[in-house]
């Protein structure tokens, strides 16, 4: 299975404060600078990622019979929980 990349923008605060695992991710890297990070075995992969990181900036997403197992999963592998953001 690929690994998805994530490269951030400068603010990502909005990604930090509603996923404990880049949470944990950012503060076990080595490199205060770090600008990408790597999630390994994220379901969904790319598209995952791009709906969860839509929802975290505030873009409204569409939820769909299609789309909600995959919404569920990645916000559980990304720990996106009401015990980490109360809008999660």
């Amino acid at each position: 299975m690929r690994d998805t990349i994530a490269s951030f923008i400068p603010n990502f605060f909005p990604l930090v404060s509603r996923s404990g695992t880049i949470r944990k991710l950012l503060l076990e890297a080595k490199d205060t600078k770090l600008s990408r990070i790597y999630l390994t075995g994220l379901p969904g992969r790319s598209n995952a990622f791009e709906l969860a990181a839509k929802f975290c900036y505030g873009v409204n997403i569409e939820i769909t019979i299609s789309n909600l197992a995959l919404l569920k999963c990645v916000a559980r592998f990304m720990e996106m929980t009401e015990d980490i953001f109360k809008k999660n």
